[in-house]
């Protein structure tokens, strides 16, 4: 269905300090978040048009499920159903129209939160049940982005979401200097394709290794082509990642070490990914082309392809089930 995106209208966010999110209806997509002092600290679209295609994903909500699904495919009740292989021969980010390629309905608004929804009807990109979705994004005086999704279907499938944004704290060129640390000892690996061989591994002894702060350029040229595109199993609480309370997941900082970024989850992953294929196609908030390394994302997520793998925690979601995620993006900046 074609979206005049000219009719689409930036929703604004604002706390008492002055931070600032805005919003558009079509993908549930942050398209700004910027400090008081004017710093952009996200990459975005100067053209709203531009999030029409957006094939890095820039701002949106992915779904129904994030990440890869091995061969577009997989079974509940030995019933095989088979999703749009957009990554062929596999399956991304919920496929060719996922939930960042739709338009969401607005409800409720105040000055500081808005909240979307979704109904996502059976047989959606090839996934069963229908599903009905709410994103709810706040902005606090505590300088925090607060983004809550929540879904429930009428007939078992699996549900994975997060929002793709790309953060860059010093507001312009790459984010090699800025200074990681990841609260995970565990990884899953994966194979060329990026689909999870089902392991979890251990990061100590390699370069995905940011329990200890590390700058994301010291050694992302040993990780892969485009550096790093993988999954953390985020240390919690509880033994099978299970607890629904907020844990801390990561710290990203400019190399001034002035401009931080903590985010908290209560989800069981994240996935690193450093922009690897971004490559100057799309022109950003600052009238400068998007090139290679210009963001990181931060993508909290239960395991990827979670239902062809036995042993990672279940994303089946049932009648009768909420689906709840949340994730808080925790600010600071010179004062």
């Amino acid at each position: 269905k074609f979206i005049n995106m000219s009719t689409i209208n930036e929703t604004i966010l604002k706390n008492s300090k002055g931070l600032t999110i805005k919003t558009i209806p079509f993908g549930a997509i942050i398209t700004s978040v910027e400090l008081p002092n004017g710093r952009q600290v996200v990459l975005g679209f100067k053209n709203l048009e531009e999030y029409r295609t957006n094939d890095p994903y820039i701002g949106c909500t992915v779904g129904r499920c994030t990440n890869r699904t091995a061969g577009a495919k997989f079974v509940i009740d030995d019933k095989e159903y088979n999703l749009s292989a957009n990554a062929s021969p596999n399956h991304l980010h919920g496929g060719v129209v996922g939930f960042n390629k739709v338009l969401w309905t607005q409800k409720d608004y105040t000055t500081s939160s808005i909240t979307y929804t979704l109904n996502s009807s059976d047989g959606d990109q090839g996934y069963p049940g229908n599903l009905t979705v709410t994103a709810v994004f706040t902005v606090t005086d505590e300088n925090e982005v607060v983004l809550e999704y929540r879904a429930v279907t009428d007939a078992p499938t699996p549900v994975n979401l997060t929002n793709h944004s790309y953060f860059n704290l010093a507001g312009e060129g790459n984010i090699l200097n800025h200074v990681l640390t990841l609260n995970a000892n565990k990884y899953t690996p994966a194979n060329g394709d990026n689909i999870p061989t089902g392991e979890v591994s251990s990061v100590k002894g390699t370069p995905l290794d940011f329990l200890v702060p590390h700058s994301i350029g010291e050694r992302y040229d040993q990780v892969s082509h485009v550096g790093y595109d993988n999954n953390y199993c985020l240390n919690r609480e509880s033994k099978d990642g299970s607890d629904e309370s907020l844990c801390f997941a990561a710290r990203l900082e400019d190399a001034s070490g002035s401009y931080t970024l903590q985010v908290y989850t209560n989800q069981p992953c994240v996935q690193l990914y450093m922009g690897g294929y971004l490559d100057g196609k799309y022109t950003g908030l600052t009238s400068q082309p998007i090139l290679q390394y210009t963001g990181v994302c931060l993508e909290t997520q239960k395991h990827p392809d979670a239902i062809n793998q036995p042993n990672f925690p279940s994303t089946l979601l049932k009648p009768g089930e909420e689906y709840y995620s949340k994730t808080v993006w925790k600010f600071s900046w010179p004062q």
